[in-house]
C-alpha cells in the first residue's frame, strides 16, 4: 500500500488539533500504524511522531506570536490540558510560552496593553465586576487593589473555572 506522505504532512499542518499522534493520523486516514510509521520514516527521514510534535510546536509558536490567546485557549485547540501544554512547550523550547512571546514577539505595550492605574481600565474592571457574582467581584477588586504594589500591563482580565470547579482569575495581555 503506497502512502502519500506529502498529503499526510499537509493534513497534519492544517489540523494540529486533530493530529495528536501517529496513531490518530493512521486511524483517520485508514492506514495500519506500523506501515505508516515505516513508510513515513523511509520517505521523509524522520518519524511521523517527530513530525507531528514539530508541527504542533510550530503551531503554538505561531499562535503565540500572532494572537493574544492565553495558554488554556491554545491548549484547547490542541485538545490538551493547559498544564500539559505548558510543560511540553517548556521542555521543547527551554522557555515558558510567555517568555517565548516576550523574547520573539511584541511586548505587551506594543500589543496594546495598558497600565492598570489608567482610569479607562479601572472603569472597565468596575463594569466587569458588576456582571460577576459578589464573591468573584471581591476577588477582582482585590487583584486590582494589589496592582499598585506590582504594576502590570494588561488589557483583559479573564475568569475561568478549572476541572475541579475552582475559579482562577488570569490576565491575558493584548
Amino acid at each position: 500500500m503506497a502512502i502519500d506522505t506529502s498529503m499526510l504532512k499537509t493534513w497534519i499542518r492544517k489540523n494540529p488539533g486533530k493530529a495528536a499522534s501517529a496513531k490518530v493520523v493512521a486511524v483517520h486516514h485508514g492506514f495500519p500504524i506500523d506501515s505508516l510509521r515505516k513508510e513515513f520514516h523511509r520517505k521523509e527521514g524522520m518519524t511521523i511522531g517527530r513530525f507531528v510534535a514539530d508541527t504542533r510546536l510550530e503551531f503554538v509558536q505561531k499562535v503565540l506570536l500572532t494572537t493574544e490567546k492565553a495558554c488554556f485557549e491554545i491548549a484547547s485547540e490542541l485538545q490538551l490540558r493547559d498544564d500539559v501544554l505548558a510543560r511540553w512547550f517548556k521542555q521543547r523550547t527551554g522557555m515558558t510560552m510567555e517568555e517565548f512571546r516576550r523574547k520573539n514577539g511584541k511586548t505587551q505595550s506594543q500589543r496594546g496593553g495598558v497600565n492598570l492605574s489608567d482610569d479607562n481600565v479601572m472603569s472597565e474592571i468596575d463594569n466587569s465586576a458588576m456582571r460577576l457574582p459578589t464573591c468573584l467581584s471581591v476577588m477582582l477588586m482585590l487583584l486590582v487593589g494589589c496592582s499598585d504594589q506590582r504594576p502590570q500591563t494588561l488589557s483583559t482580565l479573564q475568569l475561568h473555572a478549572t476541572i475541579r470547579g475552582e475559579f482562577a482569575l488570569t490576565h491575558c495581555a493584548k
